[in-house]
């Protein structure tokens, strides 16, 4: 679980319960990061716009399994901490050029490559079965295991 929070995608509560949102409402109006809104919207933009969030987003209801666990809480309540001392460990022991590649650098890519499954896997590649959604098996995102 620690990796995912230095990860800085939000506490593990909100991410779970925007991710079962996406699910619920793949690629309709209610679909936090829809490609209907565009690629660079799906992409990256639904992140900038805080009250798209909470417009679309209202209820948080769908993640009361994890509210009822300490651990999930202690991590919500504490998230930012967590950040910041991972930060100042990273600084620690490599110094500014350390910190500008571990945190800055490595959660830029890690955003990206994230982000091309909301844009990139729902917009360009094949879609093996009927789904009823936009997602699509795309060949430079996924590579196929063999």
């Amino acid at each position: 679980m620690s990796l995912n929070i230095i990860c800085i995608q939000r506490d593990p509560i909100f991410w779970v319960s925007m991710h079962r949102y996406h699910h619920q409402h793949v690629d309709s109006d209610k679909d936090p990061h829809s490609p209907i809104f565009g690629f660079w919207f799906s992409h990256m933009g639904w992140i900038f716009d805080n009250g798209y969030i909470l417009e679309k987003y209202q209820e948080r209801k769908n993640v009361e399994d994890l509210r009822k666990q300490a651990f999930y809480r202690f991590i919500k309540r504490t998230y930012i901490l967590h950040l910041y001392a991972f930060a100042l460990l990273i600084y620690i022991f490599g110094g500014f050029t350390y910190l500008v590649w571990v945190v800055g650098v490595s959660t830029t890519w890690g955003y990206h490559v994230t982000f091309l499954v909301n844009s990139a896997c729902h917009i360009w590649g094949n879609q093996a079965w009927n789904t009823g959604d936009l997602s699509k098996n795309n060949w430079q995102v996924f590579k196929k295991r063999q």
